[in-house]
């Protein structure tokens, strides 16, 4: 399927193929790349659809759309007239109404809202967007794959518990931090000197002396910082794959890490395998995780202005020009 990505030309936005070949001139207050073959054209008080394989441009719905990009067939919205949030699907319709204060991306099995003011707030949704599981005060949002994450019960409590993906509480333990499940496996961190990491029954499978641990595993490598303040990537079975020498370390995607180091106050991030060989020549100051094939990567310029683009797996950069 052709990918479209955003181009800029002055303070407005359009999109290109991977060619650099326009497809939509740039006429809107901001483009999001397709994803799921579709594309948002999206302006201060409204959003279209862009549809690849037709070729065709919906009408402009009065929502303000939250994300730039559809995330498992979901859109955030929030109605321009009483910033109440709801979700759009892929047809086009308003599948899940306007109806709570906070809402965030889908994730493979639903997706996190705030729906009251008062201290336990959070509550998890299904696709049809009908409420499940127990309220939290605070929830963490899910690996988009994974089908659990932490969540805390009480505001203030500096303790997590273990939550699936239908909002309930797993097992009887609490932990300083609960990140998030994938690949069976979920990091935490025991007390202030103790991390490793529990399976999806809230067992604990293992537990060694650390300062820090990453959000979640990919390819059977987590994130761990050392003794001595510099990240690495560690196996399942507490081997360093990747010696800690970074300042920064993040699992991206499948067998994909951004590896990188602070120079002069400069975050200098790349994109990295698994076994930390370099995966093309470009430097970030961040990565995102990987949808559909490609991450969003940005950098600073020297006036400081953040701009972005998008890396391909194999590292190479998809769009025409920096944003």
């Amino acid at each position: 399927m052709v990918r479209l990505f955003p181009i800029r030309k002055g303070s407005r936005f359009g999109l290109a193929d991977e060619s650099g070949v326009t497809i939509i001139e740039p006429a809107y207050a901001r483009t999001g790349r397709s994803v799921d073959g579709v594309a948002l054209l999206i302006n201060d008080d409204s959003f279209a659809f862009y549809s690849v394989a037709a070729a065709t441009i919906s009408h402009f719905f009065p929502f303000t759309a939250e994300e730039w990009t559809f995330s498992h067939g979901r859109l955030p919205v929030s109605h321009t007239s009483d910033d109440l949030y709801g979700y759009f699907d892929l047809g086009g319709h308003l599948c899940i109404p306007c109806k709570f204060p906070e809402a965030s991306p889908f994730d493979a099995h639903g997706a996190i809202v705030r729906c009251a003011e008062d201290e336990l707030n959070y509550r998890r949704i299904d696709r049809a967007g009908e409420l499940t599981g127990q309220p939290y005060a605070s929830l963490r949002r899910f690996h988009p794959q994974g089908c659990m994450t932490g969540g805390r019960l009480a505001r203030g409590d500096r303790h997590m518990v273990l939550v699936d993906a239908s909002g309930d509480v797993v097992g009887k333990h609490s932990y300083l931090e609960v990140w998030q499940e994938h690949e069976n496996l979920i990091p935490v961190r025991f007390s202030e000197t103790q991390i490793g990491w529990i399976d999806k029954q809230g067992t604990e499978v293992r537990r060694f002396h650390g300062s820090g641990i990453g959000n979640h595993f990919e390819s059977g490598l987590v994130p761990v910082e050392s003794d001595k303040g510099k990240w690495g990537l560690m196996n399942v079975d507490t081997e360093w794959v990747v010696a800690p020498t970074f300042d920064f370390v993040e699992s991206v995607g499948p067998s994909r890490f951004l590896l990188g180091n602070e120079h002069n106050d400069r975050r200098e991030v790349r994109l990295a395998d698994a076994c930390g060989h370099w995966l093309g020549q470009s430097t970030f100051s961040w990565i995102d995780y990987f949808i559909d094939g490609y991450a969003m990567v940005f950098r600073d310029t020297e006036d400081e202005v953040s701009e972005y683009n998008f890396v391909s797996m194999s590292g190479e950069l998809a769009a025409p020009a920096w944003i």
